[in-house]
């Protein structure tokens, strides 16, 4: 009665089921009635076990995970080879798989220097890896940061004072200014008719003003500091 209901797509899971059913292995008629045991083998028939070959590529090929520490890594390739048939050379192969899959070259070297390496001994020189590492990264970046203050210091100890304070005043306008931006530059003095001072400023005296009359070109020569 209940099929009928069930619609084309309903009746077709259904009969899937019953084609299913008829591949499925049972110790006994009441088996078939059973809902837990009707679960477990379908759960098998979907999802079958791995087979010996699937276990062992996932094994060898067991990388050690991001902030994963070498001790759960270890133990993990543990459980796997498990299912893999290794018996006796399991810890040995389990150490092989982690000198060919690690990617930090230097640990890798301090892997194979090692006589009669272990799981144990791998964790113990990963995890003195790690410590020495860290330690040096700490040390360098101590070192960066010293040195970063120190040229920042020698920076504004070389570094010249401000303009205005280590600027003169220029005779030439009786203001401190940089090098060269004198503004009685090109500025011709109403007293003595020289250029590049200000009246204010003007040092003329009598014998000056005939030594520029008797030679007029030299103030052409003059220049700012």
């Amino acid at each position: 009665m209940i099929i009928p209901r069930l619609g084309l797509y309903g009746k077709k899971r259904i009969v899937g089921l019953e084609i299913i059913s008829s591949k499925l292995s049972f110790n006994n008629s009441s088996e078939k009635e059973d809902l837990k045991i009707l679960l477990k083998k379908f759960d098998n028939y979907y999802y079958p076990e791995e087979t010996e070959v699937q276990k062992r590529f996932k094994f060898f090929t067991r990388r050690m995970k991001t902030n994963e520490t070498m001790e759960n890594y270890v133990q993990d390739l543990k459980k796997q080879a498990e299912g893999c048939n290794l018996n006796t050379l399991t810890d040995s192969l389990v150490r092989d798989v982690i000198i060919l899959n690690t990617s930090d070259e230097i640990l890798r070297q301090r892997y194979m220097q090692e006589e009669n390496l272990t799981c144990n001994k791998i964790i113990e020189l990963y995890n003195n890896h790690k410590i020495y590492h860290r330690q040096n990264k700490t040390k360098n970046s101590n070192v960066q940061s010293k040195e970063k203050s120190k040229n920042k210091t020698t920076s504004k100890q070389q570094e010249p004072p401000s303009v205005m304070s280590k600027q003169k005043r220029c005779w030439r306008c009786h203001i401190k200014h940089p090098s060269k931006q004198c503004p009685a530059w090109n500025y011709k003095c109403s007293k003595c008719n020289v250029f590049h001072h200000f009246e204010k400023c003007c040092k003329s005296q009598h014998n000056q003003s005939q030594n520029m009359s008797r030679n007029p070109s030299m103030n052409n020569l003059l220049t700012l500091f």
